[in-house]
């Protein structure tokens, strides 16, 4: 049975941020080939197994819709079709297994690549991404003063006499893969990795009393099934779906622009 953890976090105190991108593959074809044909369909996100979760059914729309808005704002120039598009012209099914088998094995085989151009006639090539890890870390105030983080499942805070009233530093690492296939033969045409990460600090007010092992009590006992948490479960963490625009934002800029 889930029970509520009744914890406040009070005023809260953003302590960095960071973004990378790694370009990791790139036929040499691409960038002219994309400025010929500058039509991408986008078969949205998934979740690798080594992310130990997925994505709530809301949350995977708003997964979709900010992969979306990442090649709008980015690539003017591009015609994109969203994930829903893309769905409604191939048969029933067809695009949940593809991407079923994306996020087991992070990749396609070129026939099945190839055997959506005929429904995807108005594009050349397909986008994928692939969110392969979410770790998240805490550490509090005499963790800081021994200089490392502490790892956690959203990590346990120490429980003083006073309850939790120190600060609660929460350190939230997004990565992902996203990889572009050329619908006319197949192939992986493009592969960039990217890593997000933010920290923040909150203080809790403790409004359980004497029950100070009910965290621990609650992450042995809870079954269901897991799902990556946007914004945290048993402690308040960094928003993913923000890690995850800024993470596909610096992605989509480092696709080749016209003639490079």
């Amino acid at each position: 049975m889930r029970r509520f953890f009744l914890c406040v976090a009070l005023p809260l105190l953003l302590t960095g941020c960071a973004t990378k991108v790694q370009l990791t593959d790139s036929d040499p074809d691409f960038a002219a080939e994309l400025a010929g044909q500058p039509a991408v369909a986008l078969a949205g996100v998934v979740v690798a197994a080594t992310a130990s979760g997925e994505l709530s059914a809301d949350d995977a729309v708003v997964a979709d819709e900010t992969m979306y808005s990442a090649f709008l704002s980015q690539r003017p120039d591009l015609t994109v079709w969203p994930r829903p598009a893309v769905d409604g012209r191939l048969e029933p099914g067809a695009l949940d297994s593809l991407r079923a088998e994306y996020a087991q094995l992070g990749r396609l085989r070129p026939d099945q690549v190839r055997s959506l151009a005929p429904f995807l006639a108005d594009s050349r090539f397909l986008a994928l991404a692939r969110i392969t890890g979410d770790q998240v870390r805490t550490v509090t105030t005499t963790d800081q003063d021994r200089g490392g983080l502490r790892p956690g499942a959203e990590g346990v805070p120490e429980r003083d006499e006073d309850g939790w009233s120190r600060p609660v530093r929460t350190e939230r690492r997004l990565e992902l893969t996203v990889q572009i296939f050329d619908l006319r033969d197949g192939r992986m045409v493009w592969d960039a990795e990217a890593s997000s990460r933010e920290r923040q600090q909150y203080a809790y007010e403790d409004a359980l009393g004497e029950d100070a092992t009910y965290v621990r009590d609650r992450l042995a006992e809870d079954s269901d099934e897991p799902n990556l948490s946007r914004d945290g479960v048993y402690l308040q963490t960094p928003d993913l779906m923000v890690l995850l625009e800024r993470a596909l934002t610096k992605v989509v800029q480092k696709l080749p622009a016209a003639g490079r």
